[in-house]
């Protein structure tokens, strides 16, 4: 099995109540080490928009029938496959909210490849809604985050600051939109 949660009755019941899972160790050593091989052979492009991000990004696509078949469950929908926006965060890299940019309601898929990231060098992920209510996503190599996006609620990347130095994060992340199927 290629993931590390084949019970999800508790997740669901608390994806269903909070709207926000984190799950730790989530896929088994083997293919984790795979999905890395597979991300380091992408090839990066720096994204920049001034006003809302930069950071390089690749796409990637993952056909796991079993990543799939857990996500439909979690989130009641079923989903066929995931196309995922690689990004490799380094000194300097962001997203800021913006008006112009803001996030239907869906669903957002993390998978954080980074080892032993420090919450301290920035780059990490939060979903507000506006009203003071928040979620920061913890860095955690081979974790996997759900987050539902109600109407209103958008996500962005603390600024890396100069304390990581050369480090990079690598994060995936896939966005489903409400009511339609991946």
């Amino acid at each position: 099995m290629e993931i590390n949660y084949p019970k999800t009755e508790l997740i669901e019941r608390t994806f269903s109540r909070e709207g926000v899972v984190v799950l730790n160790d989530f896929f088994a050593a083997e293919y984790f080490k795979r999905l890395k091989g597979k991300i380091k052979q992408l090839k990066f492009k720096k994204d920049f928009e001034l006003l809302h991000h930069s950071y390089y990004s690749a796409e990637l696509s993952i056909d796991s029938g079993g990543l799939t078949d857990f996500l439909s469950r979690i989130i009641n929908k079923k989903i066929r496959k995931l196309q995922f926006n690689a990004l490799k965060l380094t000194w300097k890299d962001y997203m800021i909210l913006n008006d112009k940019y803001l996030d239907k309601s869906g669903i957002d898929i993390i998978i954080d490849i980074t080892k032993n990231w420090d919450e301290k060098w920035g780059g990490l992920f939060t979903y507000t809604d506006g009203l003071g209510n928040y979620v920061q996503v913890p860095p955690a190599e081979n974790s996997l985050t759900i987050v539902k996006r109600k109407k209103g609620m958008n996500g962005f990347i603390n600024y890396i600051n100069h304390y990581a130095k050369k480090k990079e994060r690598i994060v995936l992340i896939a966005k489903l939109q409400a009511g339609g199927n991946e």
